[in-house]
């Protein structure tokens, strides 16, 4: 039913039927529907109660996934970039943390969001200043963006530094 109002456009009916189904379900089970509650909260324009009920979910359910990043997409559609950007980072160090920052940049960089993707792969060069690959596609994007330029330059001197891919390598020369 719950579902059925939020294809409606009926978003507060159909939070008070998410709420009635969650005190149906274990703790772990109800993250999955307080995820739809955050996404009605998210719809009706009530951002404060979408990030309060996402924090909850995710409490309720650490190791999934799925809810962290949902509350990563609504901060990026809010423009809070730095709040998204550290759910990235949240559960993850070293390697899986700047790995996953990576991903996203490149994501976003084909997406056509340069900035955000700037941002990200900021964040993973400073979350691991010797990740090759981060330096070579922020550098990249500095580059083809004619954004910056000397942090281009330092981003491709580090990376005939530690770099080891060899067409990466040619093409930065």
């Amino acid at each position: 039913e719950g579902d059925k109002l939020f294809k409606d456009g009926d978003f507060a009916t159909a939070i008070t039927k998410y709420e009635a189904a969650c005190e149906l379900l274990q703790p772990k089970n109800q993250a999955k529907v307080m995820a739809q509650i955050a996404q009605a909260h998210a719809k009706s324009n009530q951002h404060d109660q979408a990030v309060s009920v996402y924090q909850k979910a995710i409490q309720l359910d650490p190791e999934n996934a799925a809810l962290k990043k949902g509350l990563a997409s609504f901060y990026m559609e809010q423009k809070k970039y730095e709040e998204a950007l550290n759910l990235y980072t949240q559960d993850a160090s070293g390697g899986a943390a700047d790995q996953a920052l990576l991903e996203l940049g490149k994501q976003l960089a084909a997406e056509g969001n340069s900035e955000v993707a700037q941002l990200a792969l900021e964040k993973a060069v400073e979350t691991n200043p010797q990740h090759a690959e981060a330096h070579y596609e922020l550098d990249s994007l500095y580059y083809f963006d004619k954004s910056n330029d000397e942090r281009a330059k330092q981003l491709l001197s580090k990376y005939m530094e530690i770099g080891e891919d060899k067409a990466h390598l040619d093409n930065s020369k």
